[in-house]
């Protein structure tokens, strides 16, 4: 992938040195992604430190980190769709059907090197109901995004 600030400058596509909610969805694209209003708000929430509702050089290095790494997490053939109720298991240390946070970081640190903070940004945007925890079609679904 190329350089992180020449994916900024373009997508900052006004030149107004912010990443917008309708930039971002691009990106999103460019990563395979949709860029569905739910997932571009969460990176948007998540990542916008100083609440101006955009994404500066700084603050759009996460995302991007976040989106690398899941990148890579999707190149491996173990983990293609058709293998992540299988990954989800081998994640769920304790069965309950549920990837809680600290799951969630242990296996994508052993599987791919995935950071604490990419770890913890990934959970933030996938848990859709809000409960801190991943079921399999959460997880799957910020993997693929279906």
């Amino acid at each position: 992938m190329a350089d992180i600030k020449a994916i900024f400058d373009k997508h900052d596509v006004n030149k107004d040195g912010f990443i917008s909610a309708s930039e971002l969805k691009a990106v999103l694209k460019e990563f395979d992604l949709s860029g569905s209003e739910h997932l571009v708000g969460e990176f948007i929430k998540e990542c916008d430190k100083n609440g101006n509702g955009k994404l500066e050089l700084d603050e759009f290095k996460t995302v991007i980190k976040v989106l690398q790494e899941a990148a890579v997490a999707l190149e491996d053939p173990e983990k293609s769709a058709a293998n992540m109720r299988d990954v989800c298991k081998e994640f769920d240390k304790n069965g309950d059907g549920f990837l809680t946070k600290a799951e969630l970081q242990e296996g994508m640190q052993e599987a791919i090197g995935m950071s604490a903070e990419s770890c913890e940004k990934l959970l933030s945007v996938a848990d859709k109901n809000g409960d801190g925890k991943l079921d399999y079609n959460e997880f799957v679904n910020v993997l693929v995004n279906k």
